[in-house]
């Protein structure tokens, strides 16, 4: 009976040595330390994955993917342009008289009385001739061989005519013993050098036709 016991506190001695072991090896080991994973997938995961980059050294994610479409796209250098020099404007030309070698002469002179003057016009063609008193009157038309009389044209004053068919119209003045007053006959052309639509009286009297 003592063996026994003797045997079984021998037992437990050991155990306690082992225990008291094993206890201090537990508290002699330094604590483990946790292992960091530095890419975390919360960076490949919505909404991070578009909106933060991944780390330095971690595979890209999708906002680096998109972020260089997004960016703005630098403005392109413009090189300033060399203007050539601008040349000043011409002054306006001074209005020379005619040379008497060019200047037109009148086709008739008709004695004045005052600056009014009247115009007969006696149409000898078929065709209707429409007439105008430029600022005085507005168109009108003077039928084949008609006659039609415009009175008190203060000069000087601008007479066009032509013929209502698209002939030549020859423009012929006529003698007449009263002053101011100017007597136009129409005649039908063929010759385009004699073709003329504008007359033209002067305040001197002198008419020109062209």
């Amino acid at each position: 009976m003592n063996q026994k016991k003797s045997s079984l506190r021998s037992q437990l001695a050991v155990l306690g040595v082992m225990g008291g072991s094993v206890l201090s090896g537990l508290a002699i080991a330094p604590p483990a330390q946790a292992q960091v994973n530095p890419c975390p997938r919360i960076f490949y995961e919505a909404p991070f994955n578009t909106t933060v980059p991944a780390p330095a050294g971690c595979t890209p994610n999708a906002f680096e993917q998109i972020a260089p479409q997004t960016q703005p796209r630098p403005l392109p250098q413009v090189q300033p342009q060399t203007q050539p020099p601008v040349s000043p404007a011409p002054s306006p030309s001074v209005m020379q008289p005619p040379l008497p070698g060019e200047r037109q002469e009148p086709i008739t002179t008709i004695s004045m009385m005052g600056q009014t003057v009247e115009v007969r016009l006696m149409n000898m063609t078929a065709a209707d001739v429409i007439y105008e008193v430029v600022v005085d009157t507005d168109q009108r038309i003077l039928t084949g061989d008609g006659q039609v009389t415009l009175q008190n044209l203060s000069a000087p004053f601008t007479l066009t005519l032509f013929r209502e068919d698209g002939g030549l119209l020859n423009v012929m003045p006529q003698p007449t013993g009263e002053p101011g007053v100017l007597v136009l006959s129409l005649e039908e052309t063929t010759d385009l050098g004699a073709d003329r639509s504008t007359v033209t009286v002067q305040p001197s009297g002198e008419v020109f036709v062209n």
